[in-house]
């Protein structure tokens, strides 16, 4: 038997500060990796950016998130 619940969800910039440290530190754990024009491997962190590109990085992917700053977007079914 299955059973349905009702979850709000938010989006980056809705979430207060304490719930977008988490987020940031979620999306950090897979930095973007790229080689830089020495040919070195070198990685970018969302934490780095300003909160506008987080914004829309979460948006483009559909990112979304619990008031606590957790990704809920995988309990939706589509």
């Amino acid at each position: 038997m299955s059973k349905l619940y009702s979850i709000t969800g938010f989006d980056y910039l809705e979430l207060s500060d304490k719930a977008r440290s988490r987020v940031k530190n979620w999306l950090d754990d897979n930095p973007f990796e790229y080689d830089d024009d020495n040919g070195i491997v070198r990685f970018e962190y969302p934490s780095d950016w300003d909160e506008g590109t987080i914004g829309a990085h979460c948006n483009d992917n559909e990112y979304i998130f619990d008031v606590d700053g957790r990704p809920i977007h995988n309990l939706i079914e589509g």
